[in-house]
This record gives structure tokens, sequence and C-alpha cells, in this order.
């Protein structure tokens, strides 16, 4: 249980960071967004070792699952650092000189690649780690606690978008018009691959 625990800690950090960010703006607590990361890496990890002590995969179709939990992992980490630059998209040019980010000089919000998907599609991948991995590793603390992690991401990120991204991003309402919260339609599908075909016909 300590390990949800230290995931929960660490979506409470994240908050922290928002609200940091955007009002007091104190240096000392900017590193609560990577100490937020750390937690939660650590509160994940404990659980996945909790899980393969107890049993673990035992065939074919749980290492399938398996797969897909890491590939989500991987689509997790390129939505969030590598589609995403975060002192790029986070901060303004003012705000790079101390660490924080600055709501005077807004920046321009990410509405390509996987972000044309949806506005927040780390929160699918994060879920879909979870849920392929606890079927997998047939553990109920792992999956209940990728749930409660989920459930945390996701009141998280109802939280950047009504009042976070608003401050901190100049079109974002134009950005919500056009590209779904959470669950990809059509429409958002279409875009992102044009914004993907896009890419490659730059390089």
């Amino acid at each position: 249980m300590i390990n949800v625990i230290w995931g929960v800690l660490g979506f409470c950090l994240f908050g922290l960071y928002d609200v940091n960010s955007v009002i007091w703006k104190i240096k000392a607590i900017h590193s609560s967004f990577a100490a937020g990361c750390i937690l939660l890496v650590i509160g994940s990890a404990g659980l996945g070792y909790e899980a393969l002590a107890a049993g673990g995969p035992a065939g074919v179709c749980d290492y399938i699952l398996i797969s897909l939990g890491i590939l989500n992992m991987f689509l997790l980490i390129y939505t969030l650092f590598f589609a995403l630059p975060f002192e790029e998209t986070y901060c303004s040019r003012e705000g790079k000189k101390d660490g924080i980010c600055r709501v005077e000089e807004k920046s321009n919000v990410c509405d390509r690649g996987v972000y044309a998907l949806c506005r927040h599609p780390g929160v699918l991948w994060f879920f879909f780690f979870f849920f392929f991995c606890g079927l997998a590793l047939h553990s109920k603390l792992f999956f209940t606690g990728g749930l409660i992690f989920s459930a945390c991401n996701l009141g998280y990120v109802i939280f950047q978008d009504i009042w976070t991204f608003p401050k901190t991003f100049s079109d974002y309402e134009e950005y919500k018009e056009k590209t779904p919260f959470l669950i990809p339609d059509w429409k958002s599908i279409k875009a992102c691959m044009a914004s993907f075909a896009e890419g490659r016909g730059r390089k």
C-alpha cells in the first residue's frame, strides 16, 4: 500500500508545481515536478516488484500483454519529453532565466503530432500501461494501484485543462475548440496523421 501512497503524493507535487508556476513563482518549489516524477516511478516500480515477487507473467499471452504495456510506456515518454519539449512548451523565454514559467509572456500550445489526437494523450498511454501490465502480472494490487494513479492523473489534467493551461498558453481556448479533451475522434485522428505526414515531408 505504501507504493500507492508514493504515487499519489507524486501527483500532489505535480499540482503544487502548477500552482507555483502560475501564482507563487518560488524557485525552490519548481523542483516539485521532478520530485513528483521520482515518487511516481518509485511507487510504480514498487508495485511491479511486488507483482513479480508474487508470480508474474505465466505464458505467451502474458508476455504479449507486457509488450503492449511497455509500448504504451514508450508512447508516454515520447509524448511528455520528446513530442513536447518541457522547457519550450511550459516556459517562456523570460521564465527560462530562473526556471519559473512567467504567465506575463504566454507561449503557444503544441497542437501537432500526438497533441492533435487529443489534448492529453499521455493519460491514455499511462492508463493502458497499467491496464495491460496488470493483466499480464495477475496482480490485483498492481491493477488497483494503476487505476488509482490513473484517476489521479485524470484529475490532474482536468485541473490543467481548466486552470493551468489557459493561464499558460495564449491560444489554449482555440486549441480546446478544435481538439478533443481525451477521447480522439475521426477528425482529430486525421489531423494527427496529417501532422506526422507533414513532419516526415520536411525531412
